[in-house]
């Protein structure tokens, strides 16, 4: 990772090649979206946000060139330039400036709040609108099915649409903050050893921003928009995990304990959903009560 960090700073071309070519191979490897928007963060944090423009418009070039040999390149490569390079473009300027990674999630949460609210104002019912292409998706599958197995698969693959508009919005949120906080990694290996440990540890929303993000919530449940409430609730929550996971491996760090105990909180993430949700509320009650303080620090340096 080192190398590669070392490699897009050493010129502009090597920063155009691979944010080209990662964003070229994202419908094959998804996660190379990361790598993409990572180069434009490191870019715009290392080197500067006008340098970063136009690694993106030599970018977009470079994917509308190989189209020629990829048909869906052009549209690929606007999809990314909006979605993922010009957000994470923002997300970075805003985080050069104040060094607050808080800030940069709120602003990450936004984005995805405005999809959300967009898609709601745009259709009578989002969920409906999903089913049928999950429908046409899973079609394969539900061939191999009997009657029964049918039926019941596509009553779950509906439950699943109602959903889905927050779950996407989520995860693009989530997608634009690993490439922003890839690039800052990559940043700090390369001039400040550690840092990036350091500032997520120290990451925070604040209590003014807890409130709001509480206050919009509610607001939408009785809004009376249907599904309104429970899409904004994904993406609002977001904040607030990301305070809650910072916090524990800032009490992991001061109190000097293995890190085993990050491998365990990361695991039940993964494998018990209500953990999310407790994450949530630490984050939300660390903004009153600042549980940090609470630890004894140990140790020298953060890790990066």
């Amino acid at each position: 990772m080192r190398f590669l960090a070392s490699y897009v700073t050493t010129g502009r071309w090597q920063a155009v090649l691979v944010t080209a070519v990662t964003a070229l191979l994202t419908p094959l490897l998804p996660f190379l979206s990361l790598f993409s928007g990572g180069v434009v963060s490191l870019i715009t944090l290392k080197v500067g946000p006008l340098q970063a423009l136009q690694l993106m418009g030599l970018a977009m070039l470079a994917v509308m060139l190989l189209s020629v040999f990829l048909p869906s390149g052009a549209v690929l490569g606007l999809v990314i330039l909006v979605m993922v390079w010009l957000p994470v473009w923002g997300l970075s300027v805003n985080l050069r400036r104040n060094a607050d990674q808080g800030r940069s999630v709120l602003l990450a949460s936004l984005f995805g709040a405005m999809l959300v609210v967009v898609f709601h104002l745009s259709l009578d019912s989002p969920g409906q609108w999903w089913e049928p292409f999950l429908l046409e998706y899973f079609a394969p599958v539900m061939e191999q099915l009997d009657q029964a197995e049918r039926t019941q698969f596509a009553q779950s693959l509906g439950q699943i649409a109602t959903v889905l508009t927050g779950l996407i919005a989520t995860a693009l949120a989530v997608s634009l903050l690993l490439s922003l906080m890839l690039g800052r990694w990559w940043q700090a290996m390369l001039v400040n050893p550690g840092g990036f440990g350091e500032e997520f540890r120290d990451l925070k929303i604040g209590r003014t921003p807890s409130l709001a993000i509480l206050l919009l919530v509610t607001v939408a449940f009785l809004s009376g928009v249907d599904g309104l409430g429970q899409d904004l609730f994904m993406v609002a929550m977001l904040p607030l995990l990301l305070q809650g996971t910072a916090l524990i491996h800032a009490l992991v760090k001061q109190s000097g304990a293995s890190r085993g105990w990050l491998l365990g909180m990361y695991l039940l993430l993964v494998l018990a959903g209500p953990v999310a949700l407790l994450l949530a509320v630490a984050g939300a009650l660390d903004n009153w009560f600042d549980f940090r303080a609470y630890a004894s620090p140990k140790g020298g340096a953060g890790d990066s």
